[in-house]
């Protein structure tokens, strides 16, 4: 469905677009791009999203969230938009999860399957989980802050 999406806006953008250039206005999708990265991420490198998947959908709440605000706030301020999400980097922890045992020469904890993992996934979904829902409120409470100034 995301892919839908990202096809149809890319498709809006290059034949409706007047204002300004096509090429800016087609960078503002990288956010979603970023995010359908993070998707890929999170089901290639980690057995617990394929075992909790209403878990690893819902890990990626606080992302999408922080992404849609900072659009929508640019929207009617009429500012640039942030096109480098760095919320999405926090799920890079998961393939290095499973690439500094190796790294490490420590191998006492594995996965299901065998892999040899630093971290128990669900540990590295929760701490993810936290600092992004921790930096969305971060951002929430700026925002209206600067509203109430």
């Amino acid at each position: 469905m995301a892919a839908v999406t990202m096809v149809t806006s890319v498709y809006n953008v290059w034949t409706k677009t007047e204002m300004r250039p096509r090429v800016k206005a087609l960078c503002g999708t990288i956010p979603w791009w970023m995010l359908m990265l993070d998707v890929w991420i999170i089901f290639t490198y980690s057995e617990w999203a394929w075992e909790n998947g209403g878990y690893a959908c819902f890990l990626l709440a606080p992302y999408v969230c922080m992404m849609n605000c900072r659009q929508i706030i640019c929207n009617m301020a009429r500012q640039e938009d942030f096109w480098f999400q760095p919320l999405a980097f926090l799920f890079f922890a998961f393939p290095l999860n499973r690439l500094l045992p190796q790294v490490l020469d420590k191998t006492d904890l594995r996965t299901q399957g065998g892999v040899p993992i630093l971290i128990d996934e669900s540990w590295v979904a929760l701490a993810i989980f936290m600092v992004s829902s921790l930096e969305f409120i971060l951002f929430v409470v700026g925002t209206v802050e600067q509203i109430k100034d």
